[in-house]
């Protein structure tokens, strides 16, 4: 917005390029969870991209996944260790979700490790005793 009083013009559009231009690595987490939702276009569920920048918002989000023949598509972010102190939300993580969920243009899904892991670890443990 043009008219926002808090940043002159010139300043809000370094900081916005500071903001966009910070390149992620995708974690093995993430990169484990991006096949795991590979696998599941056969039930409709399709990946449309990966560690690309919401327009609206700037954040970078993980992956977007979507529906096969539906314009419908969600926003999955990946929360590893550094987004959370004692399992809450750092507040970086919790200003991330709350801008997205109300600026982006897609629901955003939020994948803690431990919920992963756990579901890891229950299907090792189911793979071994069959």
């Amino acid at each position: 917005n043009e008219k926002d009083p808090l940043l002159p013009p010139k300043l809000r559009k370094e900081s916005e390029s500071s903001f966009i231009s910070n390149e992620s690595r995708p974690s093995k987490l993430q990169k484990d969870i991006l096949k795991a939702f590979e696998s599941l276009e056969s039930l409709g569920i399709v990946v449309v991209d990966e560690e690309i920048h919401c327009n609206q918002t700037g954040y970078s989000l993980d992956i977007v996944i979507g529906i096969k023949n539906s314009q419908k598509e969600m926003a999955v972010e990946i929360d590893g260790p550094s987004h959370f102190m004692n399992c809450s939300p750092n507040g970086a993580t919790t200003l991330k979700r709350r801008q997205i969920g109300s600026l982006g243009d897609r629901p955003l899904l939020s994948i803690p490790y431990w919920e992963w892991d756990e579901l890891s670890y229950r299907s090792n443990r189911q793979n071994q005793q069959t």
